[in-house]
């Protein structure tokens, strides 16, 4: 069944379908349409609430427990009695706590209070669509995760970082983020601060600690050292600027070519300036087919990403060159669904599952205050098909 909801937000229409999704778990895609800028930031008492409510969680505490102090709250989150006082006041005139005087702040046996107990919920959130193949097996791994610990858990779809504000509506605990832009950082650098943080697949230095990815730089290098081993000399890549993985992966390639002892020809570096991900890049595709027909051009390609690596056959195809004896073409992940190519990719496949569980655990080790000790860098695999072989076979 599918169910579709609209409110104002904003002043603005939100549209929320709520399908089934993967392994029957329920998945959430929220759809914004030209939300109005807006500073996200709470305020310190706002922000403490939410560490009141995650202490009473993990503490699994029940209706008629009593609370800490102010002043052991205040120490135990770094804040001010006066923010923690603040934030219990909300939380008593919500109906969740209960002040008595003399004795101390409690648990209210309320339906609020029991309804707040009730619901764990962490999200996973992408600005992609969910029939990505890459968002489908970080999600599978994600979902299991949650699974295993009993708790709750939605997949939500944006156009824009609003991270503070979906967890705000859907009241999240904690969230699980897959390629944040860089413009996001200083919203996510707040959110750590306050709830559990889990990033997905780009690796930013403020973040390498609760970072899940593949090993980006490793798996482009092994690529080009892959077409090397088949004796190709002359090894192009399709790239993009201004994307943090594709310029991790650009330097896996430039690795690749210095471990091989192969020279790096300037007109080699394909480069799409206005790259959004999606089917067949123009710009690099008009590139790509300029220098495969001068004299010693690549005869061999190695494609950043999946549309990349759809973009390479197809610009092979129009100019009638036969893969792999006229160009070997390797690439990062499927093709995109929905496309079709003549020839079986060879392409470097990442445990996205793997990934997207790993991101899940920690959610959930941070949410308890466990130990975290897990694997962040993980290993791609070469998956050998049928699109490279030897040059001039």
């Amino acid at each position: 069944m599918t169910l579709y909801l609209k409110e104002k937000i904003f002043e603005k229409l939100l549209t929320l379908e709520i399908i089934d999704g993967i392994d029957g778990t329920m998945t959430t895609l929220l759809k914004t349409v030209d939300l109005q800028t807006r500073n996200l930031s709470l305020p310190k008492h706002k922000r403490v609430i939410r560490k009141i409510l995650g202490y009473i969680k993990q503490n699994d505490l029940k209706p008629g427990d009593k609370m800490p102090g102010e002043r052991t709250l205040a120490k135990m989150f770094g804040v001010s009695p006066l923010t923690i006082g603040k934030g219990l006041t909300r939380l008593v005139e919500q109906d969740i706590l209960l002040r008595q005087v003399g004795s101390g702040t409690y648990i209210a046996k309320s339906p609020a209070a029991k309804e707040m107990l009730s619901v764990c919920r962490f999200g996973l959130i992408t600005r992609y669509y969910e029939d990505d193949l890459y968002i489908i097996e970080v999600q599978r791994g994600f979902n299991q995760a949650l699974a295993e610990a009993d708790i709750e858990r939605i997949s939500l779809y944006q156009n824009s970082d609003t991270y503070l504000f979906n967890m705000q509506q859907y009241d999240l605990m904690g969230i699980a983020v897959i390629t944040p832009l860089e413009s996001s950082i200083k919203e996510l650098v707040h959110i750590k601060s306050m709830a559990p943080l889990a990033i997905i697949g780009t690796q930013y230095e403020s973040f390498e600690d609760i970072t899940y990815s593949c090993d980006d730089k490793n798996a482009m290098c092994e690529a080009t050292k892959y077409l090397a081993s088949l004796g190709h000399k002359k090894i192009a890549i399709l790239t993009a600027a201004g994307h943090h993985n594709l310029e991790t992966r650009l330097r896996g390639y430039h690795l690749g070519m210095f471990e091989a002892s192969l020279p790096v020809h300037p007109d080699w570096l394909i480069t799409s300036h206005h790259y959004d991900g999606i089917g067949v890049d123009k710009e690099v595709s008009s590139h790509l087919a300029q220098i495969l027909k001068v004299e010693n051009a690549p005869t061999a390609v190695v494609a950043s990403s999946p549309s990349l690596l759809l973009t390479a056959f197809r610009t092979a195809e129009a100019l009638k060159m036969e893969i792999p004896s006229r160009l070997s073409i390797i690439g990062m992940d499927e093709i995109p669904k929905g496309q079709y190519v003549c020839t079986a990719p060879t392409t470097m496949v990442q445990p996205l599952e793997e990934i997207g569980y790993a991101a899940g655990k920690h959610l959930v080790a941070s949410f308890r205050s466990e130990p975290i000790d897990l694997q962040h860098l993980h290993q791609p695999r070469l998956v050998i098909r049928n699109s490279c072989c030897p040059p001039g076979i």
